[in-house]
């Protein structure tokens, strides 16, 4: 020491790098580990030594340490030890200080390690020495000293304190158990000295039930799950060999003890490596991407954050699970997927009661099972596909899962134990929010992916959709060339969808004609053009504009959302002479019935303002229909179409095109906001119309829409019916550009965004 102590308290264990020392220069959760390590005797994990021997190394350096040894006592009666120095070279001309959890965990012994009064042979150690944590280590002459034990490789006893550690274990697991023995657990004791004594005169006993309480006492469940079992093994041990009920008991033990209590993965909560992860895999998302990093994050900076419910909501094909196996791999979780659609079964998400014949615990607790661990990422499909019955509403179950603030003591039917949930991220998916009940719906956090642009599926089939299926079927980079133009032709003229799946089936079509050119003929390359595109697919299967551009009457272009996206709604309507009956075909529920009933009540209010014949609900017939029949059709947003339509077919003036609209119609001609902007908007886009007309209220709404759709449409927000008009409709030569009356002349070029 280069100070004099002239203190005994400040002398004592200054050398010793004790708990306290330990506690100042370790992070709180590598503390936390060694702390468990130590009390529950459970392994080192490799990330955590690392942390322990770079704090022992900068202690032992500050105290002037140059060398450390692994310290430990051979059955020669005298301490043994094993030199090496910090310094480590470091290029031709520097030096490293280091000392990694590798060697302090476990260190080969040479044979200056055995002072046996002669010098061994290294091959004669016979073992290693491995880092013995409940003793401190300390600082002699320069010297970090690591108490460690002698283990060998054949089995012999090398070091003294290696027996006193087993026996020291031995006594330390008898006593737990007979603290917390009760009744139960007493007559197991009985049972098993009576299994010994059986053994020693030489009688068979049964070794079932002895191999079970093996596996109980080595799990690393809770007390309550403890006694849970242990009393359900008294109750085997008391069932004839081959009962129904032992059956049940073993059935019942066996799903328990595949739990994998206690046993969870490191999250690997490093930003920038999930943030190259997520590019790889995922064209475009940025804003999904950006909310997992962001999760990510948290959980470097505090480890022991709760998981969390994230619903990604978007058509069919645009990447939704993709997403939730990519959040796995980021974060080094394990993975399990149950997919929730046409589920009806409570039990299906609870277990049934273990005495049901084959009685089975829920989905959410086996997909825990498959993974392996207690922290894994679970990944819910289809979650608004749930139906409920009279076997109960899967739902209404789900509620104590995905409740952070609960599921850290969730209860399966089958198991009928706590179950810690807390520590698991989950990840749903679903098409639409609509049919998600609410109270469930509010424990998840949001996240919608919308419909990709023609530009974002031709990156995306690019990057990863074509390699994919050069490698599937076969063939090499150099083999198949698709232009760019003919990658646009089939998303134009052969795909209809939001996503991306049937883009890549067409890819994978073309790749199939190649592969066949390359076999049957003498060519070494296919080249894939727009020009023969079509000898490869056929005729193609979608025009690049379903509605017509010609200005027609009675015939109006509605924006609709889907499940699989948005489309172009086209509403037809009819003026007849008659008695004044509405007429509405197309399969229509009841919702939109009722706004087209709501629209002609709108124009009858206004008779006079639109030019109409004040009895025109008495003399004309009214018939509204919607094409593609088969299709069911519901929701209000087609309100302002279906009016529009109707004032067209009775006063006889043409509907623009080039015109696309959206919106909800009240009695009195107000324009009501409405959903699914983004899916409108970009089937729109895609369907060659030029202007959108919105409600003024969504205009909000207009931020969260791509850019490319953006600069491709023209928006006209509206407040009224009569803007709807002025917008829509064609005028005759000489009518001014509002109708007569109360109604404002505001242009729509003065109203677009």
């Amino acid at each position: 020491m280069n100070e004099k102590v002239t203190s005994i308290p400040e002398l004592f264990g200054s050398m010793v790098f004790t708990q306290e020392q330990m506690r100042q220069r370790l992070p709180a959760h590598i503390y936390d580990a060694w702390q468990q390590c130590l009390v529950q005797g459970t392994s080192l994990d490799r990330s955590i030594a690392d942390e322990i021997a770079a704090a022992m190394k900068e202690w032992a350096i500050e105290k002037g340490a140059t060398h450390y040894t692994h310290w430990f006592q051979p059955m020669t009666g005298f301490t043994a030890e094993k030199h090496d120095s910090f310094i480590a070279p470091q290029g031709p001309t520097g030096v490293l200080m280091e000392l990694s959890g590798k060697e302090l965990s476990r260190g080969e012994a040479d044979a200056s390690s055995f002072p046996s009064g002669g010098l061994r042979a290294t091959f004669e150690a016979r073992g290693y020495t491995a880092w013995d944590p409940t003793s401190y280590a300390f600082v002699k002459d320069k010297t970090l000293y690591i108490p460690t034990i002698f283990c060998s490789y054949g089995g012999e006893t090398l070091d003294k304190k290696t027996p006193l550690l087993r026996s020291m274990k031995l006594l330390d697991t008898q006593s737990i158990r007979i603290l917390r023995l009760g009744q139960v657990q007493r007559d197991m004791v009985l049972r098993e000295q009576l299994h010994v004594l059986q053994h020693e005169l030489g009688e068979d006993g049964d070794d079932e039930l002895y191999e079970y309480e093996e596996k109980i006492n080595r799990c690393r469940a809770g007390d309550e799950v403890w006694e849970k079992l242990m009393k359900e093994l008294h109750r085997l041990s008391k069932q004839p060999f081959g009962s129904a009920e032992g059956a049940v008991i073993r059935n019942y033990l066996d799903v328990c003890l595949d739990v994998p209590w206690g046993v969870e993965t490191h999250d690997r909560a490093d930003v920038e490596q999930a943030r190259k992860i997520l590019d790889k895999d995922h064209y475009g998302l940025d804003k999904v991407k950006e909310r997992i990093l962001e999760f990510i994050a948290v959980r470097q900076l505090n480890p022991q954050a709760k998981g969390k419910i994230l619903c990604l909501v978007g058509p069919p094909g645009v990447g939704k699970t993709s997403i939730a196996l990519s959040v796995a791999k980021a974060m080094h979780r394990k993975l399990s997927r149950l997919s929730l659609g046409g589920v009806r079964d409570e039990a299906d998400i609870r277990g049934h009661r273990k005495t049901y014949i084959g009685a089975m615990p829920g989905r959410i607790i086996d997909a825990v099972i498959r993974s392996g661990s207690m922290n894994p990422l679970l990944v819910l499909d289809e979650i608004d596909k749930l139906a409920s019955d009279m076997r109960g509403d899967p739902a209404s179950a789900l509620l104590e899962v995905l409740d952070s603030e609960q599921n850290h003591a969730f209860r399966d039917h089958f198991l009928e134990v706590p179950v810690d949930l807390s520590r698991v991220m989950f990840i749903t998916t679903a098409n639409t929010l609509d049919t998600i009940p609410r109270p469930l719906l509010d424990r998840m956090e949001v996240i919608e992916l919308t419909s990709y642009t023609d530009e974002e599926k031709l990156q995306i089939a690019k990057r990863h959709l074509l390699p994919k299926q050069l490698k599937e079927h076969g063939l090499k980079k150099t083999q198949l060339r698709i232009t760019d133009d003919a990658i646009r032709r089939v998303i134009a003229a052969y795909t209809k969808e939001s996503g991306v799946r049937v883009l890549e089936r067409q890819l994978g079509k073309l790749c199939r004609k190649a592969a066949m050119q390359l076999v049957e003929g003498d060519v070494k390359r296919v080249d894939i053009t727009e020009n023969n595109l079509k000898e490869l697919l056929g005729t193609q299967q979608y025009s690049e504009s379903i509605h017509s551009d010609r200005d027609q009457v009675g015939v109006v272009n509605g924006l609709a959302w889907t499940q699989v996206g948005g489309e172009i709604l086209e509403v037809e309507a009819q003026a007849l002479d008659g008695s004044g009956k509405l007429e509405l075909t197309g399969n229509l529920g009841s919702v939109m019935q009722e706004s087209a009933k709501a629209a002609l009540t709108c124009l009858r209010s206004r008779w006079e303002e639109l030019g109409l014949p004040r009895d025109f609900y008495k003399t004309k017939d009214v018939h509204v229909h919607f094409p593609e029949g088969a299709v069911p059709k519901d929701g209000p947003s087609a309100g302002i179409a279906i009016t529009t339509a109707m004032l067209s077919a009775l006063t006889g003036r043409p509907v623009r095109g080039s015109v696309a609209m959206t919106g909800e119609v009240t009695l009195r001609g107000r324009v009501l906001p409405i959903g699914g902007l983004k899916e409108k908007t970009m089937a729109a886009l895609r369907n060659g119309v030029h202007t959108v007309l919105i409600p003024r209220e969504n205009v909000k709404d207009l931020d969260e829409i791509d850019q490319t759709v953006r600069a491709g449409l023209h928006f006209i927000p509206v407040d009224t019916v009569d803007q709807v008009f002025a917008a829509a409709l064609v005028l005759s030569r000489g009518e001014h550009a509002a109708p007569r009356g109360r109604v404002s002349a505001e242009s729509p070029a003065a109203l677009s965004v």
